[in-house]
């Protein structure tokens, strides 16, 4: 929510884990983009996963392009991993979150 109270975007897991993994989305709202809130929530889903369990797989899909989702998810440390179809969206890339050591 902004200062306001307004919601500025959506955020949450898609689905429940699956074979040691579970997928984020999030998106902010066209005025509220580039002010950051998409960072954090991508970072927000990333915590509450590893808060449940610390050797979760972490995913994510974008469209095959580079944009704004890409730079999010890089900031919050996933990296590429490949090429998949996704039923609803077709071609999307999947990122995995890269666990500290």
């Amino acid at each position: 929510m902004s200062d306001n109270n307004e919601i500025v975007g959506v955020a949450g897991f898609k689905g429940k884990p699956k074979n040691g993994k579970v997928e984020i989305s999030y998106g902010t709202f066209k005025n509220y983009r580039r002010q950051g809130i998409g960072t954090m929530l991508c970072h927000q889903l990333v915590s509450l996963a590893l808060q449940q369990n610390k050797k979760i797989g972490i995913t994510a899909r974008t469209l095959p392009e580079n944009n704004a989702s890409t730079k999010i998810l890089e900031k919050n440390r996933f990296n590429f991993s490949a090429l998949v179809w996704d039923e609803d969206d077709g071609n999307v890339w999947e990122w995995k979150y890269k666990h500290q050591c």
